[in-house]
């Protein structure tokens, strides 16, 4: 003879899965192998014989006490105390969610005894998920909870819905991180970028000019002076004297043409930085854009799409890589 038994452990961070034969006793599959060097109290591997979680010390069974046992321990309530911690802390096998629900039917002890035995006997079970899916219950839900068929229908809704969550919310953190470090590189390509001023090239120009004007004015002479970097001329603005620099070795238009390829360098580096900023200014509108498209998304499948688009842009490593 076999009985199989899937036992679904709710049990916070313990939480486990484990399928087992009842009357053999012995486990054959478990969701969450525990070794004896990660729990004293309980191993759990396909093979070995199936014990129910040790129970919480200091806990009793409410299927161990006569209602006079329970009645009694009722009165030893703290008057401060909430009669779902107290339960919570002397009762196992009941959540202090599923003692806040039982409480809202039941407050003497005898209509509570009943109200529990009955919930730890799987009778008069009402399952429920609240409609924002955060909380479930097995007695009393209010007219908007979503009512399931039965236990196992809430398990599944609820623990599915949980999963479909958790696995949206690792998804966007992912996402997140990926776009955040995209960010961080935007940031330093933003600061390697030396803007090119006007000034700079206007400048350069009007050496050129001034060198040039100079020399048909004679204010200078024919030729540059052998061994000297400098030539002073005054400025036309303000007639200030202007030491420009000068290469002795060439002639006057040769250093003039100098200072207008300087000038038309200068022009070219900022043009290819105007458009090195605005493919910037563009990835850094796309990456907003992506990033309010990741906190907003609603589904797996809207969240996979976004990180094709990523992909595609080069936000992302492609599958496989």
């Amino acid at each position: 003879r076999v009985r199989l038994v899937l036992s679904l452990e709710l049990m916070g961070k313990h939480s486990n899965m484990i399928f087992y034969d009842e009357v053999q006793g012995v486990i054959l599959a478990v969701a969450h192998g525990v070794s004896e060097i990660m729990s004293s109290h309980r191993e759990l591997a396909a093979g070995l014989p199936y014990a129910p979680p040790p129970r919480p010390t200091g806990k009793r069974l409410l299927s161990e006490m006569t209602l006079d046992d329970f009645t009694e321990l009722w009165r030893q309530k703290p008057e401060t105390e909430s009669g779902s911690h107290f339960l919570n802390v002397n009762l196992a096998g009941f959540g202090q969610k599923m003692l806040e629900d039982a409480l809202t039917i039941a407050t003497d002890p005898k209509a509570l005894y009943q109200t529990l035995n009955r919930l730890e006997n799987g009778q008069d079970l009402r399952p429920a998920i609240s409609p924002d899916a955060e909380r479930f219950t097995l007695v009393n839900p209010t007219p908007d909870w979503r009512r399931q068929e039965n236990v196992n229908a809430l398990v599944g809704n609820y623990f599915i819905g949980h999963l479909q969550q958790t696995r949206m919310r690792r998804r966007r953190e992912q996402l997140a991180l990926l776009l955040e470090q995209q960010e961080k590189k935007l940031k330093r390509r933003e600061k390697e970028l030396v803007p090119i001023a006007d000034t700079e090239i206007e400048a350069l120009q009007a050496t050129g000019d001034r060198l040039l004007a100079a020399f048909s004015a004679r204010e200078i002479p024919t030729h540059p002076p052998a061994g000297k970097g400098t030539i002073t001329v005054s400025r036309y603005e303000d007639g200030e004297p202007w030491a420009i620099e000068i290469d002795p070795t060439r002639t006057w238009v040769e250093n003039a043409q100098i200072y207008y390829r300087r000038a038309q360098k200068a022009k070219a580096r900022k043009a290819i930085y105007q458009q090195m900023a605005d493919s910037l200014n563009a990835e850094k509108e796309y990456l907003f854009d992506l990033k309010l498209l990741v906190s907003q998304a609603d589904t797996l499948a809207d969240l996979n799409a976004i990180e094709a688009d990523m992909t595609e842009a080069g936000f992302a490593r492609k599958a496989g890589n």
